[in-house]
């Protein structure tokens, strides 16, 4: 019986709200940590200047890549990010990091030191391309060799004085959509917008929601009746629109709606 042999490099995202999907993840340890994952930056001053640590966990040297992305975010929650290196100075930008040794990375704000709101970027640490894990997984007659390269991706605001979000409910309605496969389901479509000039979560949403005109006796619902909208992150500017199944006692037609959350 003739065995092959396949090589696949596959980069492993960790960050919040970050999901990556491996064959079989109980094998593979992180060979780096980065920290810390979430930093406010001030556009001038001390403050525009912040540390982070990279620490090697292996057993062996490894390379790592600080970068900067502009972070932006389209209406349906797709992530956008761009080149921003500019905007800041990393020292080191790349090392390579002795076994159970730490390296601190310094990064400086440089772009415009008066913003008139939020600015929203991520800071990424990635593994180059050296001396990388790897998992053997069998598959059938083939043994299959993942090479595995970890990449942090934190989040970084750079905060001006006297900042606030804003977040409004622009509109609300439940109307009959229909996917890709042609299947028709009674959906509630919310648009959210951010008004204000700095970020914020949608923590512990609660919404009230009913016909135009007819607000004495709402639809109430729940954080946990609200999921892929609770918890979302609004960004300074921001508009978001997201899709759920339209409530029980909901008229397909424009509605009326509150809300509440925790504000960050």
């Amino acid at each position: 019986m003739n065995m092959r042999s396949l090589s696949i490099i596959l980069p492993l995202m960790l960050g919040a709200n970050l999901v990556s999907v491996l064959p079989s993840s109980s094998q593979v340890e992180a060979t780096f940590e980065f920290a810390p994952m979430i930093s406010n930056f001030a556009p001038s001053g001390q403050r525009a200047t912040q540390s982070f640590l990279v620490t090697n966990t292996s057993k062996k040297a490894t390379a790592i890549q600080i970068k900067m992305l502009k972070r932006e975010m389209d209406q349906d929650g797709k992530e956008i990010n761009t080149n921003a290196d500019d905007d800041f100075i990393l020292y080191p930008p790349q090392m390579l990091v002795k076994a159970g040794e730490r390296q601190t990375v310094r990064v400086t704000w440089v772009g415009n030191a008066i913003p008139t709101k939020e600015l929203a970027y991520r800071i990424v640490a990635e593994q180059l391309p050296v001396d990388l894990s790897e998992v053997r997984q069998n598959q059938g007659n083939a043994t299959v060799i993942l090479k595995i390269l970890f990449k942090y991706v934190g989040a970084i605001y750079v905060v001006p004085p006297n900042v606030s979000s804003n977040v409004t409910l622009e509109s609300a309605i439940c109307q009959i959509e229909t996917d890709k496969a042609g299947k028709k389901d009674n959906k509630l479509q919310l648009t959210f917008a951010n008004q204000g000039t700095a970020h914020s979560l949608l923590t512990n949403l609660r919404l009230n929601l009913s016909p135009v005109g007819k607000e004495s006796n709402p639809i109430k619902l729940e954080a946990k009746q609200l999921t892929g909208v609770n918890g979302e992150n609004m960004l300074a500017g921001s508009k978001r629109r997201f899709s759920l199944p339209c409530p029980a006692g909901l008229p397909n037609e424009k509605l009326s709606g509150t809300f509440e959350y925790d504000r960050n």
